[in-house]
């Protein structure tokens, strides 16, 4: 029953994952492809996906409340996308003075974390370490360029965004394929033990 419940925990996750990393590539893509930073529509869209993500991660912080009376997933993930995504629909115009600095530390911050997953990876597997160290390279560009005015350097405020959002998405979706390999791994480890047991002796 324990093991049934985990799985079902586990995918979840990988549902999660999945969802949280195509709407990050979604909102990306409209803010390279969309109208300007300060356009209404774009404002709109960037804060109906933040709310949307930390919805999703506040389904998972609540699942594992009621599985374990604890919290695995950050109350930070919840709160923080949340509280931006409504600033971002009722005060746009006061929220895009902050957004780019907030930007740009949460992309440094996450190419940081994602570095040190890949360094974990690396004895496992040397493809997922070099995919996420590039994307953790990529995501730290984009914090710098964020923080040190883009438009500077004659780069739209709009493209730095809306490749941090594109590449944390697919930091979510390298996430949820590692769960998932290592959910196929674990099933045919176990598979493989039963049919060990269960041959004759």
């Amino acid at each position: 029953m324990a093991k049934d419940s985990q799985g079902r925990t586990q995918k979840n996750q990988v549902w999660e994952w999945t969802l949280v990393g195509l709407l990050l590539i979604a909102a990306g893509l409209f803010a390279l492809l969309g109208p300007e930073l300060e356009d209404s529509a774009l404002t709109t869209v960037l804060g109906l996906a933040s709310i949307l993500a930390g919805s999703i991660f506040a389904a998972a912080y609540v699942r594992a409340m009621i599985r374990d009376r604890k919290g695995r997933s950050s109350l930070t993930k919840v709160v923080v996308p949340v509280v931006l995504g409504l600033l971002l629909l009722i005060k746009p115009a006061e929220t895009i003075k902050y957004l780019l600095v907030v930007a740009g530390l949460f992309f440094i911050v996450n190419a940081l974390f994602t570095t040190i997953a890949a360094l974990v990876m690396r004895a496992y597997s040397k493809g997922f370490f070099w995919s996420l160290f590039v994307i953790a390279l990529l995501l730290f560009t984009s914090g710098l360029l964020a923080i040190l005015a883009p438009t500077s350097l004659g780069i739209p405020v709009e493209t730095v965004i809306g490749a941090g959002l594109i590449l944390n998405g697919l930091l979510y979706l390298m996430k949820a394929a590692s769960d998932l390999a290592g959910q196929m791994k674990g099933k045919k480890e176990s598979s493989a033990r039963s049919e060990v047991d269960e041959s004759p002796q």
